[in-house]
């Protein structure tokens, strides 16, 4: 009989030490989202952030950094290129009143998104599996999500583009890349000397 991998736990504990707010809903959550990442890592090549704290300070951390900042009028998020499902699954996770949109043209990776879902019951997160340029102009309601997307620089424009209707984006990204967003109000990210968190208030 497999034994137990013997990191799954320690990221609950992880997060009730340092975030004792949490719900243990929410950690419990958390912990089993962390070992459905670990069990699909290895075929689908969704991180390389797979120790317990290295995890959470990536993937969990910077989320619960950024969430109190979703303007009050949002009740809708779309993670763009979702992949291993951060900022959205994370987001899902926090706030249960938001509608999650998960972004994401790779079947293989929706897949595990839709897995995901269901095991953890996130009734108001679904998967869009669908390349970005392809999405319809987002409301006014909508918060527009980014992180670790391929050729994060080429899809600026794009991103800007749906930007145009919707009312705000949060961006994770490297300060060079920063640059090429205008107008953009930088949140820097505790342990990332290059990076940081772009956030665009858009429709008013």
């Amino acid at each position: 009989m497999k034994s137990a991998d013997p990191r799954l736990g320690e990221l609950q504990q992880l997060l009730a030490d340092r975030y004792p707010e949490l719900t243990p809903l929410q950690l419990d959550r958390f912990n089993r989202y962390y070992a459905l990442v670990l069990k699909w890592n290895g075929l689908l090549h969704l991180t390389t952030l797979v120790e317990p704290k290295d995890f959470m300070e990536r993937h969990i951390v910077e989320v619960l950094i950024i969430h109190s900042l979703i303007d009050r009028r949002v009740n809708t998020v779309w993670d763009l290129g979702s992949g291993v499902g951060v900022p959205g699954i994370p987001l899902a996770i926090l706030r249960p009143d938001l509608n999650v949109r998960l972004v994401e043209s790779s079947r293989k990776r929706a897949i595990f998104l839709e897995t995901v879902i269901d095991e953890l019951y996130l009734d108001r997160c679904e998967v869009d599996c669908r390349r970005i340029e392809t999405l319809p102009p987002p409301t006014p309601e909508t918060l527009l999500t980014a992180r670790a997307v391929e050729k994060m620089a080429s899809l600026i424009p794009l991103i800007q583009e749906l930007a145009t209707t919707a009312g705000q984006a949060m961006i994770f990204i490297s300060l060079e890349t920063a640059s090429l967003l205008h107008q953009a109000r930088l949140h820097p990210l505790p342990g990332a000397d290059r990076r940081c968190v772009a956030i665009l208030e858009c429709s008013t």
